[in-house]
């Protein structure tokens, strides 16, 4: 009688363990699954409310990934935070380019030049406050130090006058002071309609007075023209001093 007793608990630990709860649904997809009460008009009590909390608990390490919401600390902001293992960290925040104080992002279209090697077009700068930042000739000026994400997107096409079917590969480099950081590289195939787009991200130490530039090089010479399209997109993602 004591063996039967002890695999009915068995069986009932073990279901519970692997059951799967659901919240107005008798389907479960997950171990935890919640719907609205309705999609589409949904009312004051649909949601999950996470604990509000003014400090944050201590936690040990296998607590990764509990959430919070801290609400009225003397430290830290109001926002949803989660443990890493060693301490908590705050949720990113939705990034605006034109008003974020530590995003610095320049656009502009087109290149310059007509050789294989040409300057990419940067004429517009999209920020708020400008922190001595500022963008002349294509060359972007450094208003203050720091250690940056720098990201680069430009595009290249084959020109509508072109009717050669050879590949053509690219080279798209930044370029610090005219003395090159970082590059990648892509290439247009041999269809007689065709383009490429580059995207390049990297970090790097810059400081307050230093020049930027952008240059495409074509590394295969034949025959092919080239132009811009779309817009470039340059942007320097402040991290620290």
């Amino acid at each position: 009688m004591k063996f039967n007793c002890l695999i009915i608990i068995f069986l009932s630990t073990y279901k519970v363990v692997f059951s799967q709860v659901g919240i107005n649904t008798n389907q479960p997809k997950a171990t935890l699954h919640v719907e609205p009460s309705s999609v589409a008009t949904p009312n004051g009590t649909d949601g999950i409310l996470i604990p509000k909390i003014a400090n944050f608990p201590v936690l040990i390490t296998n607590r990764i990934g509990k959430i919070v919401f801290l609400q009225g600390n003397s430290t830290n902001p109001d926002g949803f935070y989660y443990w890493n293992g060693s301490r908590w960290l705050g949720f990113p925040t939705i990034v605006n380019k034109d008003t974020d104080e530590t995003i610095y992002s320049f656009q502009g279209q087109g290149y310059a030049g007509s050789d294989l090697k040409r300057v990419i077009n940067f004429t517009k700068f999209i920020k708020a406050n400008k922190d001595n930042f500022s963008v002349s000739n294509n060359e972007i000026t450094i208003g203050k130090s720091g250690l940056y994400l720098i990201s680069l997107t430009a595009n290249s096409k084959r020109s509508s006058a072109s009717t050669t079917g050879t590949q053509a590969n690219f080279n798209y480099a930044v370029l610090v002071n005219g003395n090159a950081t970082a590059s990648v590289s892509t290439s247009i195939s041999a269809e007689p309609t065709s383009s490429t787009s580059a995207t390049l991200d990297f970090l790097y130490k810059l400081e307050a007075g230093q020049k930027i530039t952008a240059v495409v090089e074509k590394t295969t010479d034949n025959i092919m023209p080239y132009e811009s399209f779309g817009i470039n997109s340059l942007t320097l993602y402040f991290i620290q001093n």
